[in-house]
């Protein structure tokens, strides 16, 4: 569990006093025990309501432990006592993607790519979130952009192809599916997706041969996966 980062709002001898008192409930065998670390926070919040570490600790905790309904709640209480640091910013929107709450996630997420344009969390949430709002152009950008940060998995590259398939881009869906596989060969549905692309491509170039024929089969590639 990481530590938080500092909030404006806070004196930094309030920071180290809360730090040090969480350090030592995260550390007391058993240790991360969600339910001393928990009753730690809760207790310090409520001698201090709009003390910002122990709450930033709090909704953290919850979203290492998956209890998002509360994670998100703890974010949301942050939002409002003072302005959310970069990573707690990039913690809500996850939690918010695991929520659905696509749009919520994007507005999240933006915030951050405003202040760090090469942050390749927020980058790859806002990618997520538009392709799953069916936004395939804006998620591509930001897929590229993902990657150029660092995220160079296969998945990514195969999020890439798919949302610039459905955007009509398929010369640069083709590119995206073999840079995919470069970095997996071994994957089937990106073989698959090539193999579907260049079908697609061999019939558009029949199309212009050929004055009005029609091109066939209007399937898709291998759906990537959602998270």
């Amino acid at each position: 569990m990481s530590h938080p980062e500092p909030y404006e709002g806070e004196s930094r001898l309030e920071q180290l006093r809360y730090s040090i008192i969480l350090a030592v409930s995260m550390l007391i065998p058993p240790i991360h025990s969600l339910e001393r670390i928990e009753a730690t926070c809760k207790r310090l919040i409520a001698k201090n309501p709009k003390a910002l570490t122990p709450r930033s600790f709090l909704a953290d905790t919850y979203r290492i432990y998956d209890k998002n309904e509360a994670a998100c709640f703890e974010y949301e209480e942050l939002c409002k006592l003072a302005p959310m640091p970069a990573l707690d910013r990039i913690r809500f929107a996850e939690v918010l993607y695991r929520l659905k709450d696509f749009v919520r996630v994007i507005e999240v997420s933006e915030s951050v790519v405003a202040e760090r344009p090469k942050e390749k969390n927020a980058n790859g949430f806002l990618a997520m979130s538009f392709m799953e709002l069916g936004l395939h152009d804006r998620a591509a950008t930001y897929f590229r952009r993902t990657i150029t940060a660092g995220n160079r998995r296969y998945e990514d590259f195969w999020r890439l192809g798919f949302c610039l398939v459905k955007a009509g881009q398929l010369n640069e869906a083709l590119m995206a599916y073999n840079q995919g596989l470069v970095v997996n060969p071994a994957s089937k549905e990106l073989r698959r997706s090539v193999v579907w692309v260049e079908s697609k491509l061999r019939q558009v170039s029949d199309v212009k041969l050929a004055a009005g024929s029609s091109i066939h089969g209007n399937g898709t590639p291998p759906q990537p996966p959602s998270s």
